[in-house]
């Protein structure tokens, strides 16, 4: 755990714990992330996919406030 000070630095308050994982379980976790996010990292870019087409679309705009 990181505390944050006013001036951009940082204090450690905790450190991280060890943990036993085995490289499958980590390879697992990457991939479900990545499967995951993949419809919106296309998306921004430009590329609309729907069952097997795909199409490449205007890249959206940022909303402004």
């Amino acid at each position: 755990m990181v505390y944050i000070l006013p001036d951009l630095s940082f204090k450690l308050v905790k450190e991280a714990g060890k943990l036993s994982c085995t490289e499958e379980s980590m390879n697992s976790l990457a991939l479900n992330i990545g499967r995951m996010t993949i419809s919106n990292v296309l998306f921004a870019n430009g590329i609309h996919c729907k069952n097997d087409t795909v199409k490449v679309v205007r890249v959206p705009r940022k909303r402004r406030f």
